[in-house]
């Protein structure tokens, strides 16, 4: 997640994503067995940080995380805040981005 926080800033939401799944699936298909990437939780955890971002006044990341500290010890809570487990844990959401049936991101 921490490199989520600098793509945001630096590319906008839409071009940290595509990096974003870009590199891990990449990470996964080299390092893995290709069956770990999650497109859904990935898309999340980068909404996430952009919302946090822009609730945030910080200059150090050190301060972003100590004002937001959810993102480090409760993101599984964070996440089942938006998602139901059935959606998010689903073999749709693993391949293909499901939107939040729960609580939509702002």
């Amino acid at each position: 997640m921490i490199e989520n926080r600098f793509l945001v800033l630096k590319y906008g939401e839409q071009n940290a994503i595509t990096n974003i799944l870009d590199d891990i699936k990449r990470f996964d298909d080299t390092f893995g067995k290709g069956d770990k990437f999650h497109k859904s939780l990935t898309l999340a955890a980068v909404k996430a940080v952009k919302h946090f971002i822009s609730k945030s006044d910080w200059l150090t990341f050190e301060k972003f995380i100590e004002s937001n500290p959810k993102l480090l010890t409760s993101f599984s809570d964070l996440i089942l805040y938006h998602y139901s487990k059935d959606a998010i844990f689903s073999e749709k959401a693993k391949t293909e981005y499901v939107e939040p049936d729960l609580i939509p991101f702002i």
